[in-house]
């Protein structure tokens, strides 16, 4: 049997508080917005993932606007239909592991063992280019 391997990381900022909601098997699906910063031609530039959380997460109560957080899972493709009748494609990052990395204003926390978890290269003009 052929076996595959995919997984998606991306380490960003959480840009809305997460919404939660309840699917009809009685399970939690909450979803965040996280926003990841990149640079072209000097300027920063921003690219927003819709990241899924099914069942309960209790670090979610932590996550706020500005937060940085690193977030690995995999990719789920899936379409609807509009009421209008067009059909729309939506891609998700469906978490599997979380790690609360800033606090909440950007900025990495003071006191935490940076080696025990993923970090970036710190780069302090991108703290005041955060668009929310």
């Amino acid at each position: 049997m052929a076996r595959g391997f995919v997984r998606f990381e991306l380490l960003g900022y959480v840009s809305a508080l997460p919404e939660e909601r309840k699917l009809p098997s009685g399970s939690t699906c909450s979803q965040v917005r996280v926003g990841v910063p990149w640079r072209k031609e000097g300027e920063t530039q921003w690219d927003s993932f819709r990241v899924s959380f099914f069942g309960e997460w209790p670090a979610l109560a932590y996550l706020v606007p500005g937060r940085q957080v690193y977030i690995a899972g995999r990719l789920s493709a899936r379409s609807y239909q509009t009421q209008d009748g067009q059909t729309r494609y939506v891609l998700d990052l469906v978490a599997q592991e979380l790690v609360l990395l800033g606090n909440g204003n950007g900025r990495q926390e003071q006191g935490r063992d940076a080696g025990s978890q993923p970090t970036a290269n710190a780069d302090p003009v991108w703290d005041e280019d955060i668009p929310f």
